[in-house]
Order: structure tokens, then sequence, then C-alpha cells
């Protein structure tokens, strides 16, 4: 199991790296919207989040913001897992008010 966790990490790293920053940069494609076309399917990117306790505010939503956009300019499909833990938009899940706006505007806008 621990061997099929840290592929899948290497994976999911990898394609991570092929999508930001050199695909926004250079204005590429990623190579998983090739293959998609290719072979006539749809290429989805899941769970590319930051934890919150990890980097500044706004290095986290630039990224969030960043993949997504370079995702969706390749016309691959995205989801983005969790709402209120380390990685997701709920600030505070226990005030009115507790969303943080700057990630919903990153996954959003």
């Amino acid at each position: 199991m621990r061997t099929f966790v840290r592929t899948i990490g290497a994976i999911a790293l990898a394609a991570l790296v092929a999508l930001v920053p050199a695909a926004a940069a250079s204005a590429k494609k990623p190579k998983g919207a090739a293959w998609a076309k290719q072979h006539r399917t749809a290429a989805m990117l899941g769970e590319f989040g930051v934890l919150n306790f990890c980097v500044d505010a706004t290095s986290r939503t630039r990224w969030v913001h960043d993949v997504r956009a370079a995702a969706e300019a390749s016309g691959i499909g995205w989801t983005y897992w969790e709402a209120d833990q380390g990685f997701g938009f709920i600030a505070d899940r226990t005030a009115t008010g507790g969303i943080d706006d700057t990630m919903v505007a990153a996954l959003l806008a």
C-alpha cells in the first residue's frame, strides 16, 4: 500500500509540475491534454491544493488559481478536494461568514 501511495503521489506531483508554472509561462499545453485528445477521452485533475499552514495565503491562492487556470486553458477538468480542513476554502466553520473569499476567487474567478 505504501508503494501505491508513493506512486500515486509521484504521478500527481509530475502532473502538477507539467501544469504549472512551465505550462503557464510557455503557453504550452500539458502532456495530459495531448494524450486525452489523442485518445479521444477526457482528462481530469484532482487534489491540487496547498495546506494553509505550509505557506502564506498569497502563495497558496496563487498556486490554486494558476493550476486551475492552466488545467482549464488546456481543456482539462478539475476537482478540488476538501472544504474545511488544511486545503479547504472554509476558514472557520464555526463562524457565520467563515468562507475564505480569496480561495473561492482562486477556484472560481
